[in-house]
């Protein structure tokens, strides 16, 4: 009775053992599976912050609770703060138009809306009280469509002028 007992526990292990295996191996098939899902994002952020970087036009983006999370050299130029990142975008764009106030155009982009920022939009920093055109649209989590921020794509009225005038020499 003894030896069918032994018997009986080697074979438990031995299921265990196999059973221990079979998770050991699913885990590591699901950590190579993420270490790669990490890379390809860590690639694809390095990828978008350089093409980001190099628009010739503003570039921010904020969480959805406001929090900036990205601002291109060109925007960086409008800002009255060092490093604007972590900074509620209240603090850092003073943005306006008429009687709507930067609050208005990033919460209505928070909510869904796409915000277009005409010739009357007025940025205040400390190059002055600059014209500015652009749009601000919801960011959207690409599964379930969720709000998980927005983007703020800008240029300065006076460059923008330039540029058309730049092309319209160019073209005559």
């Amino acid at each position: 009775d003894k030896q069918n007992h032994e018997l009986v526990d080697k074979s438990d292990l031995t299921r265990l053992i196999g059973t221990f295996k079979a998770q050991l191996n699913q885990s590591h098939k699901e950590l190579k599976t993420a270490n790669e899902q990490f890379d390809a994002l860590v690639h694809e952020t390095v990828l978008s912050q350089l093409v980001v970087s190099q628009i010739d036009m503003g570039v921010v983006v904020v969480d959805e609770d406001g929090k900036v999370q990205l601002v291109n050299h060109y925007a960086q130029q409008f800002t009255d703060i060092g490093d604007p990142v972590g900074k509620s975008y209240k603090d850092v764009f003073q943005l306006s138009e008429n009687t709507k106030s930067a609050s208005d155009f990033f919460g209505s982009a928070l909510k869904g809306d796409t915000v277009k920022l005409n010739d009357s939009a007025r940025l205040k920093c400390r190059r002055g009280n600059i014209a500015i055109r652009g749009k601000i649209l919801a960011l959207r989590h690409k599964q379930t469509g969720k709000i998980t921020g927005a983007v703020c794509f800008f240029e300065d009225n006076q460059e923008f002028i330039k540029k058309l005038s730049e092309d319209k020499a160019f073209f005559s």
